[in-house]
């Protein structure tokens, strides 16, 4: 069993069935051929789903930063959806991990979620890089640095 990235806790397997093609080539950049398996499990304590047995990040990180831009056209039916989920309320605490998901808390914000905040890498993951990668907030995470977190109630964020 793989304990919870947050609270340690055992997680439950969700999906242990597909594998994902990876494969490093020269520079660290992915390439094809390879695969790795692809194992979903969620945590029952604190409800985070998570990758158990994560690519390794080095596998993964582009030779050079690349900066990710995303359209937002569809965030807030995604915002619908989110606050529509069995047990979500206004009290939830919801958390985005990058920047990448900043205008998605910030919406969520607006309606009323005031336990949402999105994480800040440099501060609280230690990432050097304000457009860090996946792969480097996964190790990150993986490193354990949420536990060291104030707790949301104490945080100056919110």
């Amino acid at each position: 069993m793989h304990p919870c990235r947050i609270c340690r806790h055992p997680i439950e397997l969700l999906l242990d069935s597909v594998r994902s093609p990876v494969q490093p080539v020269p520079g660290g950049a992915v390439g094809r051929g390879g695969t790795h398996p692809l194992r979903l499990g969620q945590c029952p304590a604190c409800s985070l789903l998570q990758l158990i047995q994560p690519v390794a990040a080095a596998t993964l990180k582009p030779p050079k930063p690349m900066l990710y831009k995303e359209p937002e056209w569809h965030l807030d039916q995604l915002v619908d959806r989110l606050a529509a989920l069995p047990g979500v309320s206004r009290d939830t605490r919801i958390c985005g991990l990058t920047y990448k998901e900043a205008s998605t808390i910030d919406r969520l914000r607006r309606r009323g979620y005031h336990n949402a905040i999105c994480l800040d890498v440099r501060r609280d993951l230690g990432v050097g890089h304000a457009a860090a990668g996946v792969e480097t907030i996964q190790e990150q995470i993986s490193a354990g640095v949420l536990k060291d977190l104030p707790d949301a109630a104490d945080d100056t964020r919110l």
